[in-house]
Protein backbone atom coordinates (compact mmCIF):
# COMPACT_ATOMS: atom_id res chain seq x y z
CA UNK A 1 0.00 0.00 0.00
CA UNK A 2 1.31 3.46 -0.91
CA UNK A 3 2.04 5.90 1.87
CA UNK A 4 2.34 9.66 2.04
CA UNK A 5 5.82 11.11 2.62
CA UNK A 6 6.93 11.18 6.27
CA UNK A 7 6.95 14.99 6.35
CA UNK A 8 3.38 15.29 5.02
CA UNK A 9 1.33 18.08 6.64
CA UNK A 10 -1.71 16.65 8.39
CA UNK A 11 -1.60 12.92 7.71
CA UNK A 12 -4.91 12.54 9.55
CA UNK A 13 -6.69 14.75 6.98
CA UNK A 14 -8.64 12.68 4.45
CA UNK A 15 -7.51 13.14 0.86
CA UNK A 16 -10.29 13.50 -1.73
CA UNK A 17 -9.25 12.96 -5.35
CA UNK A 18 -12.70 13.91 -6.66
CA UNK A 19 -12.57 17.48 -5.32
CA UNK A 20 -10.83 19.94 -7.66
CA UNK A 21 -7.27 21.02 -7.02
CA UNK A 22 -7.71 24.66 -5.87
CA UNK A 23 -4.86 26.45 -7.65
CA UNK A 24 -4.52 27.65 -11.23
CA UNK A 25 -1.40 29.82 -10.83
CA UNK A 26 1.85 29.61 -8.85
CA UNK A 27 1.45 30.58 -5.22
CA UNK A 28 3.83 31.49 -2.40
CA UNK A 29 1.78 30.83 0.73
CA UNK A 30 2.89 33.78 2.87
CA UNK A 31 3.32 36.31 0.06
CA UNK A 32 0.03 35.47 -1.67
CA UNK A 33 -2.16 34.96 1.40
CA UNK A 34 -4.00 38.22 0.65
CA UNK A 35 -5.28 36.62 -2.62
CA UNK A 36 -7.34 34.15 -0.61
CA UNK A 37 -10.05 34.68 1.95
CA UNK A 38 -8.77 31.69 3.92
CA UNK A 39 -5.16 30.90 2.94
CA UNK A 40 -4.90 28.00 5.42
CA UNK A 41 -7.93 26.34 3.83
CA UNK A 42 -6.45 26.72 0.31
CA UNK A 43 -3.15 25.25 1.51
CA UNK A 44 -4.97 22.27 3.05
CA UNK A 45 -6.92 21.77 -0.20
CA UNK A 46 -3.74 21.98 -2.29
CA UNK A 47 -2.32 19.11 -0.26
CA UNK A 48 -5.47 17.00 -0.15
CA UNK A 49 -7.82 17.70 -3.08
CA UNK A 50 -7.60 16.48 -6.65
CA UNK A 51 -4.05 15.17 -6.81
CA UNK A 52 -2.02 11.99 -6.63
CA UNK A 53 1.37 12.24 -4.93
CA UNK A 54 4.03 11.12 -7.42
CA UNK A 55 6.99 11.43 -5.11
CA UNK A 56 8.95 13.56 -2.73
CA UNK A 57 12.32 15.27 -2.65
CA UNK A 58 12.08 15.38 1.15
CA UNK A 59 11.92 18.60 3.16
CA UNK A 60 8.18 18.93 2.38
CA UNK A 61 8.80 19.11 -1.40
CA UNK A 62 6.25 16.85 -3.12
CA UNK A 63 5.34 16.31 -6.77
CA UNK A 64 1.63 15.90 -7.49
CA UNK A 65 -0.26 14.82 -10.60
CA UNK A 66 -3.45 16.88 -10.71
CA UNK A 67 -6.46 14.65 -11.42
CA UNK A 68 -9.39 17.03 -10.84
CA UNK A 69 -9.93 20.69 -11.66
CA UNK A 70 -8.65 23.11 -14.32
CA UNK A 71 -5.06 21.83 -14.14
CA UNK A 72 -6.00 18.18 -14.59
CA UNK A 73 -3.10 16.34 -16.23
CA UNK A 74 -0.46 18.81 -15.03
CA UNK A 75 2.26 18.10 -12.48
CA UNK A 76 2.77 20.56 -9.60
CA UNK A 77 5.52 20.91 -7.03
CA UNK A 78 3.86 21.60 -3.68
CA UNK A 79 6.06 22.62 -0.78
CA UNK A 80 5.67 24.14 2.64
CA UNK A 81 6.43 27.59 1.15
CA UNK A 82 4.49 27.48 -2.12
CA UNK A 83 3.27 25.66 -5.20
CA UNK A 84 4.30 25.84 -8.85
CA UNK A 85 3.04 24.07 -11.97
CA UNK A 86 5.42 22.26 -14.32
CA UNK A 87 5.78 23.24 -17.98
CA UNK A 88 7.51 25.89 -20.04
CA UNK A 89 4.43 28.13 -20.27
CA UNK A 90 4.73 28.72 -16.52
CA UNK A 91 8.33 29.97 -16.85
CA UNK A 92 10.26 27.65 -14.54
CA UNK A 93 11.35 24.97 -16.97
CA UNK A 94 12.02 24.39 -20.65
CA UNK A 95 9.96 21.18 -20.72
CA UNK A 96 6.54 20.51 -22.21
CA UNK A 97 3.69 20.65 -19.69
CA UNK A 98 1.65 17.73 -18.45
CA UNK A 99 2.53 14.32 -17.11
CA UNK A 100 4.30 13.10 -20.28
CA UNK A 101 6.44 16.26 -20.42
CA UNK A 102 7.35 15.88 -16.77
CA UNK A 103 8.27 12.19 -17.22
CA UNK A 104 10.55 12.96 -20.20
CA UNK A 105 12.20 15.79 -18.25
CA UNK A 106 12.61 13.62 -15.15
CA UNK A 107 13.97 10.65 -17.15
CA UNK A 108 16.57 12.99 -18.69
CA UNK A 109 17.64 13.80 -15.10
CA UNK A 110 16.99 17.52 -15.54
CA UNK A 111 16.20 19.78 -12.58
CA UNK A 112 12.65 21.14 -12.13
CA UNK A 113 13.92 24.71 -12.49
CA UNK A 114 15.99 24.70 -15.69
CA UNK A 115 14.63 27.82 -17.39
CA UNK A 116 17.24 30.50 -18.18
Amino acid sequence: MAELPNDWGNAEQKRDLSKPFPLAAPCMWEEDSDRFEDADKILEQAYNHGSVVLGTDGCAMNRHLIVAGPHRGHVWLITDVGSVPFGKQFGYTTAEPGFAGWVRHWAANKPWYDAP
